[in-house]
């Protein structure tokens, strides 16, 4: 699960209620939130306003996860 379905799940927040405290659609929330949609700075900065969090704890890679991948690039 990833960082930003699990913010808006700790929250308690639907999709709609994240999105319109964020000031876009549900829509394309939803396609953020799935990741079929990439996000510019700004919006990442409100949804992340929205759910009480710094945007780079939710839409930046953490150490850890560059770590998995650079030790899965080796296996």
């Amino acid at each position: 699960m990833n960082s930003l379905i699990m913010a808006r799940l700790t929250k308690k927040l639907t999709k709609k209620e994240v999105a319109e405290k964020a000031g876009i659609t549900p829509a394309m929330y939803s396609y953020i939130e799935s990741g079929e949609r990439s996000v510019d700075i700004e919006t990442s900065k409100k949804i992340a306003k929205a759910l009480g969090k710094k945007h780079e704890d939710i839409f930046l890679p953490s150490r850890l996860t560059v770590r998995e991948v650079i030790i899965q690039e080796v296996e």
